[in-house]
């Protein structure tokens, strides 16, 4: 009986955690790569405006690194009608995160985290 309320607090200690923990995080330990071409993730919307977009970002703490049309990011390919703009993930979660985007509306969010360790 003891053992089966150890492992149930565990358990509900453990639910209680995710809750508190930031979505980014949550992202790279069950989740580390990915894309969204609808809806929000790490609180970016698609259909969100570019260039709020890339700010919102940069206070995240990600590091600007490049803007490119087409090529890959990641895993994944994209056409060359799209600007892609590239992020370097400089926090303990490590990666990338790239903004897909056309006529100067999010498009696409997609992400690569690799934590440095855990």
């Amino acid at each position: 009986m003891k053992k089966a309320f150890m492992a149930f607090a565990a358990l509900i200690f453990a639910l209680t955690g995710w809750l508190y923990v930031d979505e980014q995080t949550r992202l790279t330990l069950f989740h580390s790569n990915g894309f969204i071409s609808s809806g929000t993730a790490l609180g970016i919307s698609i259909g969100a405006d570019q260039m709020a977009t890339r700010e919102q970002i940069r206070q995240k703490g990600m590091k600007f690194q490049r803007a490119q049309f087409g090529g890959t990011c990641f895993f994944q390919e994209v056409s060359k009608e799209y600007e892609v703009d590239v992020f370097f993930v400089e926090s303990w979660h490590g990666g990338m995160v790239c903004l897909v985007s056309k006529d100067s509306q999010v498009r696409q969010l997609i992400w690569a985290f690799q934590p440095v360790s855990l």
